[in-house]
Formats: structure tokens, C-alpha cells, sequence
């Protein structure tokens, strides 16, 4: 929850600070917030300055967590989304496994 306040937080940063430059934000996850999340993704880029792109692929909870932890299978220092959600915790190795690459 801290991780998606602070990644709120940088968006809206980064939304009000008018640059031209596009900011894109993909997730995927779990389906049950999914309506929730398009609402707000509509209300950021409502109310930006900027040019946002912002994506949720409801695609479950195990695919959300595996397309924000790793970029490919075993490699965790990157991920192919912004933001995972879940209903389900994260293995400890996995999230392990992503903090041992300085990331959080």
C-alpha cells in the first residue's frame, strides 16, 4: 500500500510539473479493482498537465505480481509494469528476490 502511495505521489509530481514529455504508467493485477483503477487512471489524466498513458490489465493476481517482479523469468532487477495488485501475498522469495536488486 506505501508503494502505490508513493507511486500516487510521484505521478502527480510528475503530472503537475507541465514538462511536454509523456508519462506512461502500465499494471496489471488482479480483476476486482480493476474498474477502480481505470476511474483513477481517467481522474489523473483528467486533471494532468501532461500527456499521461496509463494502463491495467486485469489479468489475475498471479500474473500481476509475476509482470511487476521480474522482466523475465529469474530476473528481477526490472519489471514489465509500474505496479502489480493482488489479492493474494507474494511469495517471501519472490518479494526477497526483489528487494536484492535495490528495488522496493
Amino acid at each position: 500500500m506505501a508503494r502505490i502511495a508513493r507511486s500516487a505521489l510521484l505521478l502527480c509530481g510528475l503530472a503537475a510539473s507541465g514538462q511536454a514529455q509523456e508519462v506512461m504508467v502500465d499494471g496489471s493485477g488482479t480483476t476486482n479493482p480493476s474498474k477502480f483503477f481505470w476511474k483513477i487512471m481517467d481522474t489523473f489524466k483528467a486533471q494532468s498537465r501532461r500527456e499521461l498513458r496509463m494502463t491495467y490489465r486485469a489479468v489475475g493476481s498471479g500474473t500481476g505480481q509475476k509482470e511487476f517482479s521480474q522482466l523475465a523469468s529469474g530476473n528481477f532487477a526490472s519489471s514489465l509494469t509500474a505496479f502489480g495488485s493482488g489479492d493474494i501475498p507474494m511469495p517471501q522469495d519472490q518479494y526477497n528476490s526483489i528487494n536484492a536488486t535495490g528495488r522496493e
